[in-house]
């Protein structure tokens, strides 16, 4: 068999368009759970994205809810994490984000604040809620 020529520009094509496509369902899934994100309870942790933080709050939920069922950590390939966890009363996601939104948050159907009353109001500030929560 003889090996076409190709130029350095399209052996770096051939490649990117090899990893999106090994990438495509990972890249679904995250754009998924990014998009459920839109109508939740809302919690900042960090104004940064940080793997650190991310694992710790991850900790925090799995601490604090136990026999929560948790998906594996999804990772874009900007560095971005998301993790879900489901529970009886709804779905908890956490992502550490790059890009548009740079910060570690939580992402809840439901209000958390009475599960982590105790860990104080340094840790995460709740700073949105569904419009009919009230």
């Amino acid at each position: 068999m003889q090996r076409k020529n190709i130029t350095r520009e399209e052996a770096i094509a051939d490649i990117w368009a090899t990893a999106i496509k090994s990438n495509a369902k990972v890249n679904e899934q995250f754009n998924l759970a990014v998009k459920r994100m839109a109508k939740r309870f809302t919690y900042i942790v960090s104004w940064q994205p940080d793997m650190e933080l991310f694992q710790k709050t991850c900790a925090l939920i799995e601490r604090h809810f136990h026999n929560i069922k948790k998906t594996a950590i999804l990772q874009d390939v900007d560095g971005s994490l998301i993790r879900e966890y489901c529970h009886e009363k709804g779905n908890i996601l956490v992502g550490s984000i790059f890009g548009f939104d740079d910060d570690v948050h939580i992402d809840s159907d439901f209000d958390l604040d009475e599960y982590f009353a105790e860990e104080g109001t340094w840790y995460m500030k709740k700073i949105s809620a569904p419009k009919d929560s009230d």
